[in-house]
């Protein structure tokens, strides 16, 4: 096995033990799940202390980070069925590139090892109280699941949970799971386009009070922001331009001779100057913004706008 590969596990019986439960040395009765042979204890003062198999042994280390991911996660998640615990878990979204978190066990009311579901054979398969698969958990060390299950499990709308284990530590993690860091998650939370089915970015009607840069007296100035994308005043919905002037900020159109034609502007409630859509960048780089309010949801693959309902 690979010096690298140190496992902090081993298997006694039908139970998984950790390497703090027992003593240095060799241990007859601690085994390696895949090879099935007795494993020596290492807990010295330099190294992490960890199982290891004797010398000669040609056992894949690779194949018992695998096999001792599935059960970890297998052991934990009948627990929390169980006992009627939830999981959270936390993933960075692949499709929208924002952190998410859910319960992992949300429709779940069972698990299994390793069940055959028609063209792949998930790691950990979690069914709904009717028995319909809705999470199928891959652990993964060296191996990617096949495009062929991938492609089986979006067809069948079975979500797909990654967990990578690439050593010990990552194993250590799984001990007593409370909470899963997964490493890909294929489903996004967020509310999807109708037209091109993409995740939609929420709207955000962000005022900040500045300056008038003529009389100088202070006026609220009203901007529309999705994920650090903004959008110049011209561009609001009527009820975004009903919601903003709720907030104290005074909305008209006027001539801009810059761009020689008419649009909705920020206006000061004293002087009447209002500002060009050329100077916004000035507000909406600021970080002194009154408390955000949504007011819809924007699509950056088809660049449409939707109201909140809807």
């Amino acid at each position: 096995m690979p010096r690298t590969l140190k496992l902090p596990f081993a298997v006694c019986g039908d139970k998984i033990i950790h390497i703090s439960e027992v003593e240095s040395g060799r241990q007859i009765n601690c085994l390696c799940p895949v090879c099935n042979t007795r494993l020596i204890a290492r807990k010295g003062n330099l190294r992490q202390h960890h199982f290891a198999h004797d010398t000669g042994t040609n056992c894949n280390g690779e194949s018992a980070l695998h096999w001792f991911g599935k059960h970890l996660l297998l052991e934990a998640i009948d627990r929390a069925l169980t006992e009627g615990c939830t999981i959270p878990m936390e993933w960075q979204c692949d499709q929208c590139d924002h952190k998410h978190d859910g319960n992992l066990l949300k429709k779940a009311a069972s698990v299994a090892l390793e069940q055959v579901l028609g063209e792949a054979r998930p790691d950990l398969l979690l069914k709904d109280a009717t028995g319909k698969p809705v999470v199928a958990i891959e652990v993964i060390v060296t191996h990617e699941p096949e495009q062929s299950a991938r492609d089986f499990y979006l067809k069948q709308n079975i979500v797909v949970v990654e967990v990578r284990i690439k050593d010990g530590i990552a194993l250590e993690a799984l001990k007593d799971l409370r909470e899963l860091k997964a490493d890909a998650v294929s489903f996004c939370t967020r509310k999807k386009c109708p037209d091109c089915h993409a995740p939609l970015r929420p709207k955000m009607l962000n005022i900040v009070v500045g300056d008038c840069y003529r009389c100088h007296l202070p006026m609220k100035v009203a901007f529309i922001e999705a994920d650090g994308m903004g959008f110049p005043s011209s561009a609001f919905s009527p009820q975004e331009i009903e919601c903003a002037k709720k907030q104290g900020c005074i909305l008209e159109v006027r001539y801009s001779k810059t761009v020689n034609n008419r649009y909705l502007a920020n206006v000061c409630p004293k002087c009447k100057a209002f500002i060009g859509e050329h100077y916004m960048h000035n507000y909406s780089c600021r970080d002194d913004s009154i408390e955000p309010i949504q007011t819809g949801w924007y699509c950056s693959d088809c660049n449409n706008h939707f109201p909140m309902k809807g």
